[in-house]
């Protein structure tokens, strides 16, 4: 209650085999390695369709995961074996690091951060899972990386900012993008 932070405690769906077939209908996918099976499937069915990991651990699907990977979102504890992530195949790499700015890398040497708006936060529960959401839909709608780190800041900036799972939404609904 003191300062908005809370411990969860989680398996990452240890022992879950969920999978998928068919083809990707959408303008940007999100996966994560939680799933080995569903992420290689869908990120191997993308094709030409954005494709964003959320790295928040190592998992060993992630050698096969990381070339079909268009934007890997780390967060800062995310550390991955040698190679790194662009001789991988990522061209973007982008490292969160809760309230200190946002950096990202691109393969073809562009680099920078991307400040984190200041807010009281109430709650932090999901806020990583927001900003990767919210990253996912910039993909789509800005130009930039830059722009859609920012994007992806306030989002999240505004969920911290409200206690409940889903008091926060109605604070961004229609937000449009500058």
């Amino acid at each position: 209650d003191r300062d908005g932070e809370r411990t969860v405690v989680s398996r990452n769906a240890a022992g879950s085999q969920a999978s998928w077939s068919g083809s990707v209908d959408a303008d940007v996918v999100l996966v994560d390695g939680h799933h080995p099976n569903l992420a290689l499937s869908v990120a191997r069915a993308a094709g030409d369709v954005p494709v964003v990991l959320d790295a928040g651990s190592w998992k060993p699907v992630l050698d096969e995961l990381l070339p079909l990977v268009d934007i890997a979102a780390c967060s800062a504890h995310f550390a991955a074996p040698e190679p790194g992530l662009h001789q991988r195949g990522v061209p973007t790499v982008i490292t969160t690091a809760g309230p200190r700015p946002v950096r990202w890398s691109t393969a073809d040497g562009g680099s920078g951060e991307v400040p984190v708006p200041a807010v009281e936060a109430r709650d932090t529960l999901g806020a990583g899972d927001v900003w990767h959401g919210a990253l996912a839909v910039a993909v789509v709608r800005e130009p930039t990386v830059p722009d859609r780190i920012r994007f992806a800041n306030e989002v999240a900036a505004e969920r911290v900012r409200h206690v409940g799972p889903r008091s926060w939404t109605t604070a961004i609904a229609g937000r449009n993008t500058t």
